[in-house]
């Protein structure tokens, strides 16, 4: 039983996200933008379920039955998911095109080297900050979750940028009206000057003086270091880049209305 509740949060908190971001992802490559529509996003979601999960609970039940290693294990949940996904597509297409298959597997891998790339980029500061190696964190199951937060929070932030790019009423360039415009430079300078200073001293009370040290728990030490390398500056991008999209929605709405 004990297993089996490991197994559902590994799924739920780890395996199915990450395949959502894999599905979104490889969607946006492809251009189905159709199947990102916000106006349709129950019936988006509850499609983009339906192909997750088999392989979100595929992974654990062969981790479960350990007769495979867990990257053959691993592979065996990415060709489920593919197929699953070459399906949906065909579902919502009404032309069956002759390169689907090449085209959603080029962009599917893409999706995959992305994931692992953020990966590689986030868990080793986690591991440094900490002084943990993966060996030591992989014993504990809460810890791994902890550990995959970093990641996830990336992940989701790249989804919302996706979603707010789709969905937007004007197919607008945010860059361009940041550089062009004195006010909101200012601000994304202040934005940037502003996280830098903050995560520069964060890891130096973490490395220089020994900041953990005074937290007994190292649950408490890991949400820490998640919070304030990940989820605070995550939050505060996603907020500055959602205010401008907003602003510049506005300006674009009184221009065409004048």
């Amino acid at each position: 039983m004990n297993y089996v509740w490991q197994s559902l949060l590994t799924c739920i908190c780890i395996t199915a996200p990450e395949n959502i971001f894999l599905i979104i992802l490889t969607l946006r490559f492809m251009g189905r933008k159709e199947m990102l529509d916000l106006y349709n996003i129950k019936e988006n979601l509850i499609s983009i379920l339906k192909i997750i999960l088999p392989p979100s609970l595929l992974i654990n039940f062969l981790n479960f039955l350990s007769i495979t290693p867990l990257s053959i294990n691993k592979l065996i949940s990415f060709i489920v998911l593919y197929l699953l996904l070459i399906y949906l597509l065909k579902k919502h297409s009404f032309i069956d095109y002759p390169k689907l298959y090449i085209k959603t597997f080029t962009y599917f891998v893409l999706s995959i080297l992305i994931a692992i790339a953020i990966e590689i980029i986030t868990l080793p500061i986690i591991f440094k900050l900490v002084n943990k190696t993966f060996q030591e964190i992989k014993v504990d199951i809460y810890l791994i979750i902890i550990c995959s937060l970093s990641s996830r929070i990336v992940d989701l932030v790249i989804l919302l940028y996706i979603f707010l790019k789709k969905n937007s009423r004007y197919q607008i360039d945010i860059m361009h009206y940041i550089f062009n415009n004195k006010i909101f430079f200012k601000l994304l300078m202040v934005l940037v000057i502003g996280l830098i200073i903050l995560e520069v001293y964060f890891i130096k009370l973490i490395l220089l003086n020994n900041l953990l040290s005074i937290i007994p728990s190292i649950y408490e030490q890991m949400l820490l270091v998640v919070s304030f390398t990940f989820l605070i500056p995550s939050v505060i991008i996603s907020i500055f880049y959602s205010c401008i999209n907003y602003c510049v929605t506005v300006i674009n709405c009184e221009k065409q209305n004048n």
